[in-house]
């Protein structure tokens, strides 16, 4: 059987999308009417690589060059939307859903492959660090927010619960530490699963190129989660929101 998507004008051959794949379809045949499931992406098809190298100044002020490299889903509607938009709107793409730091101002770039999409941001920002405490900063493992979506709270949760699409999204984050700067405490390691996803991150610090790297990785298997493990879900993502809550301490030498 063949599917076709007939409600995007951006989506390319043989890829359905969030809005119609695996879904419940209807195929009228000579001996009635069968119940069938449209095709399904997998985890490994929807790919969200990220990569910041963030140039840090001794007044907290700072330039931060990202890069972003989607396949299937995120290339199709996450990029697409992107490049077709006015600045402005770019700017609440950033902000809003993405959850990057108000930048002063940006540039963006970007270029479509056979099968990847590419997408880059050079933003300007006043303040990196969350906050200041005399010679300390206090950075955020990433300038952005890996995952922000709250689940509600439903204990009586009775249907599926349905996400986008299954994916893994990676982030390599590089903060280019001030020269008289040096690192006073990283955030400790993680590697927290459930049934159907992951979430890693690693960080370590360069004393003699002076930089410090934040590396995570979160996976979500399957995008269609069982009424009765929607609880278990619900803290996974939990706790991939509080992580970002930790702290990189840097202080003067």
């Amino acid at each position: 059987t063949t599917w076709l998507e007939c409600t995007s004008n951006t989506n390319e051959f043989g890829i359905l999308g969030s809005f119609t794949e695996n879904r419940n379809a209807l195929l009228i045949t000579p001996e009635g009417g069968v119940l069938v499931s449209t095709p399904k992406s997998s985890a490994t098809e929807n790919l969200f690589s990220v990569f910041t190298t963030i140039t840090l100044r001794e007044d907290a002020s700072g330039i931060s060059e990202t890069t972003f490299a989607t396949t299937g889903e995120y290339k199709q509607d996450l990029i697409n939307y992107v490049f077709n938009q006015k600045k402005d709107n770019q700017t609440k793409f950033l902000i809003n859903y993405m959850g990057f730091l108000q930048p002063d101002d940006y540039e963006v770039t970007g270029n479509k492959k056979e099968d990847v999409a590419e997408m880059s941001f050079k933003m300007y920002l006043d303040k990196v660090p969350d906050f200041t405490a005399g010679t300390k900063m206090f950075l955020h493992p990433r300038i952005y927010k890996m995952y922000n979506l709250k689940l509600p709270d439903n204990a009586n949760r009775s249907r599926p619960y349905y996400f986008e699409c299954p994916y893994i999204k990676t982030d390599t984050t590089v903060y280019k530490l001030p020269d008289d700067y040096m690192v006073e405490n990283l955030p400790q390691p993680r590697n927290n699963s459930f049934e159907y996803g992951s979430f890693r991150t690693s960080y370590s610090f360069n004393e003699v190129e002076n930089i410090v790297t934040s590396i995570a990785t979160l996976s979500l298997n399957q995008n269609v989660i069982p009424a009765e493990k929607y609880a278990a879900t619900r803290k996974f993502f939990s706790s991939v929101i509080n992580e970002y809550t930790e702290k990189i301490i840097i202080k003067k030498k």
